[in-house]
């Protein structure tokens, strides 16, 4: 089994985008969705999710959580929680921000690096759209091969459940790969076409700037938002 974790921080108008990927996810594995959102003004609520289940089931996920508190939780609390409610028999946890549309193969490469013994996957490539300006640009980590995270992350669901319930707002990504501390680490290199987006969420400010300026790591492309999600979903990204 895999195990889907999203700690959602901001409003409906994109918690929309995973939500729509996963529903999308083509894969042989078994799999559950945690989904962890603290009470607030522009909270989605528990319905806005339940309302994807059927969509969900029809992709293979067999069970849906809803964890909520009452108060503003660290994001590092949120991944220690979602880990420790991760099912028994979970072998992989996809490490998933509520804010970008996930590649259809994302739970399939999760499972097969599990099966070829790594408890680390990352891709290193895929692209970034700024909602503030509308600019498309292409995220790839090739100049700087030691970094160990990254798009589409998936760990050890082990490692994941035994993350400490530490305080920390910034740099999340290597938080939890520094506390899990996986020895056999993979690089995705075929399926890249995860975008992921700028400008709904509260924690990468700075990101935009170097997105629309095009700095590394952001890369000009020729593609369009339709060569990498489903024009549907372009169509609505394009509204917003």
């Amino acid at each position: 089994m895999i195990t889907v974790g999203i700690p959602v921080w901001n409003s409906r108008e994109i918690a929309w985008l995973p939500m729509e990927s996963l529903c999308r996810q083509k894969t042989k594995e078994k799999w559950e969705l945690i989904i962890f959102e603290e009470k607030h003004d522009q909270a989605c609520g528990e319905k806005f999710f339940m309302k994807y289940k059927d969509r969900l089931t029809a992709a293979g996920c067999v069970s849906l959580k809803y964890l909520t508190a009452k108060q503003h939780v660290p994001l590092s609390y949120k991944w220690a929680e979602l880990g420790r409610q991760a099912d028994i028999r979970s072998k992989m946890f996809c490490i998933c921000g509520a804010d970008n549309y996930y590649q259809k193969d994302m739970l399939q490469d999760s499972a097969n690096a599990h099966h070829q013994g790594y408890d680390w996957l990352t891709a290193k490539k895929g692209y970034f759209y700024n909602f503030k300006s509308g600019v498309l640009a292409k995220y790839s980590l090739h100049e700087r091969p030691a970094a160990k995270t990254g798009l589409q992350m998936a760990i050890a669901t082990g490692l994941m459940r035994a993350l400490p319930y530490q305080e920390k707002h910034r740099l999340l990504d290597a938080w939890v790969f520094n506390n899990a501390r996986p020895q056999r680490q993979k690089n995705e290199q075929k399926n890249l076409n995860t975008l992921c987006t700028h400008g709904f969420n509260n924690i990468s400010t700075k990101r935009g700037k170097l997105i629309d300026s095009l700095e590394m790591p952001f890369y000009q492309t020729k593609k369009t938002l339709e060569d990498i999600v489903p024009k549907d979903i372009a169509e609505r990204i394009k509204t917003l």
